[in-house]
């Protein structure tokens, strides 16, 4: 599925002008229709997850290059994962309500850390919590760390 910059804002809530800057930066990556003298970019359904993704991040009033980090680790671990498996089921999955995952990141002065947490599905609330925050533990040694969990389902919903 292909999405046009105008089905993105509408998919993330983001306004147009936000989503051509985080394209032309980099933070979300296009295949470009060209025609004429414009450009017409269309976005793949993982690159919509990704924009949906970095939304709450943008609120945040993260910088276009933490946002561009990010996006980029995400997109690596929407990719492979350690065993060389494709993690997109995972993300189908949190967009179809039929799995739960967390967007775990941290970011500091000088780097960015991002990993995908699906729980198992008899996971009591307690052992996902301290799995979240062992992972937010691993860089508080960090100059400026600051680590954030998402629930992906929550974000992508709107890509059913």
């Amino acid at each position: 599925m292909e999405y046009t910059l105008s089905d993105l804002a509408k998919v993330t809530g983001a306004k147009r002008r936000t989503l051509q800057l985080w394209a032309e930066a980099g933070v979300i990556l296009t295949d470009d229709v060209h025609s004429g003298t414009g450009t017409y970019r269309r976005y793949s359904q993982q690159e919509a997850a990704i924009a949906c993704l970095m939304v709450p991040f943008a609120r945040l009033q993260m910088s276009i290059g933490a946002l561009v980090r990010m996006s980029t680790s995400i997109r690596q671990i929407l990719t492979e994962d350690d065993s060389g498996q494709f993690r997109w089921t995972d993300i189908e999955h949190s967009i179809s309500g039929s799995a739960m995952s967390y967007l775990l990141v941290s970011t500091w002065e000088d780097g960015t850390a991002v990993t995908l947490f699906v729980p198992d599905p008899d996971a009591s609330v307690s052992s996902v919590c301290a799995r979240i925050g062992s992972y937010a533990l691993e860089h508080e040694d960090k100059p400026g760390a600051v680590s954030l969990s998402l629930l992906v389902n929550t974000h992508l919903k709107a890509l059913r």
